[in-house]
This record gives structure tokens, C-alpha cells and sequence, in this order.
């Protein structure tokens, strides 16, 4: 098995901030910027000018955090409201920011197609949910349209099991060619932008 460990490369400090087996005292709340420094989320918030509890003008904070727990993107924020804003109506997100042990339990059920290794335990992406095959193709389109870079998108295989929701990660922003995360380990699908599946 995979070790329960998310090592995020802090270059600011050069220490690492490691959550293990979804155990922790305090809530941890934090923000990785597009340099890969990684902050706390109310140190964030009021650079940035939102209230408490959002992340941005549409997306709340309890929409993207695993219980307590939150890491999230800055980039994959400013993703997130491209596309609600051309959507031009309420997105729901089904799964945002996760655990190493929730994903390990994912990973576990049959019930789910979760990858033993997912851009959600690094703040990288967000599931939305869509009501019909339809309004996948719909939204899929959407996304497309907006040409944005470093993106990836999911919907096929979780489609064609019979479930209705886009995955969207941007694992190739930090980890891409050239990229601030390149020289970090992680597989190499991460780096590939415009990867769909």
C-alpha cells in the first residue's frame, strides 16, 4: 500500500507540510499560491479581501474542505470562477480537497473509480456535479470553451459508468514542464495539460 503521507513542498521556508492518516488536532485551513508557497487560509483571505468563510466570490469554504481540513489551489480557485462565471448559474461541488485517508477509503470502495494517487489530496481539484448526461456535455462544452490553461477534465469514464460529474484538476500548473513543483515526484499524467479521460 501507499503511505498515508501528502508532503507539499513549502519553498518559502523549505520545510514540508505533512498531513498523516486524517489525524490531526487542530483543523488545518490552508492556500497554495501559484508560486508554491503555501499559506494559511486567513492569511489568504484578508490579502485577497474575502470574508471568513469564502474562497471567492461564489465559492465557499465548506464546498471545498474535507471536514475540517482544507488545502486548496489560489490557481484552481481562479479556474473555478471562469467557469461559473460563463456557466452563468450555481455550480455544485461534490468533492473538493481530500484527505490521504478519505482518498484511501475511496480507494477501498468499489462503489467508487478513485486513483490511489488524486490532485484532490493536494488542493488541485473539484468535482462538479451535473444532473444528466446532458448537462455534462453542457458544462463540459462550457469549460472548453474557456481555453484555460494548465487544465485537466474528467467525465468519460466516470459517464460511461453512469455517473454525472466533471472532474477539473490543474496538477499541471505546479507540476508541468518548467513548472514552479516540476521537480517534485508525482505521475506523469500530472503534467500533461489538456489531458482528458
Amino acid at each position: 500500500m501507499f503511505k498515508d503521507t501528502i508532503r507539499m513542498l513549502n519553498r518559502l521556508s523549505h520545510q514540508r507540510v505533512i498531513i498523516e492518516n486524517d489525524i490531526l488536532e487542530e483543523s488545518m485551513k490552508k492556500v497554495l499560491l501559484k508560486n508554491g508557497d503555501i499559506v494559511e487560509l486567513s492569511e489568504w483571505q484578508k490579502a485577497n479581501g474575502q470574508k471568513e468563510n469564502w474562497l471567492s466570490y461564489r465559492l465557499a469554504v465548506n464546498e471545498v474542505a474535507d471536514k475540517r481540513h482544507l488545502l486548496v489551489s489560489e490557481y484552481l480557485i481562479e479556474v473555478f470562477e471562469k467557469i461559473r462565471t460563463l456557466w452563468g448559474k450555481p455550480l455544485i461541488i461534490n468533492s473538493g480537497y481530500r484527505t490521504e485517508a478519505h482518498q484511501v477509503k475511496l480507494v477501498e470502495d468499489p462503489r467508487y473509480k478513485a486513483a490511489i494517487s488524486s490532485p484532490h489530496c493536494r488542493g488541485y481539484a473539484l468535482d462538479i456535479d451535473t444532473k444528466s448526461k446532458a448537462e455534462t456535455l453542457e458544462l463540459l462544452d462550457c469549460i472548453r470553451s474557456l481555453d484555460i490553461d494548465f487544465i485537466r477534465i474528467g467525465w468519460e469514464n466516470y459517464l460511461n459508468a453512469g455517473q454525472t460529474f466533471i472532474h477539473i484538476d490543474i496538477a499541471p500548473f505546479y507540476h508541468g514542464y518548467g513548472r514552479v513543483l516540476f521537480a517534485e515526484p508525482v505521475k506523469p499524467s500530472w503534467r500533461e495539460s489538456g489531458k482528458e479521460w
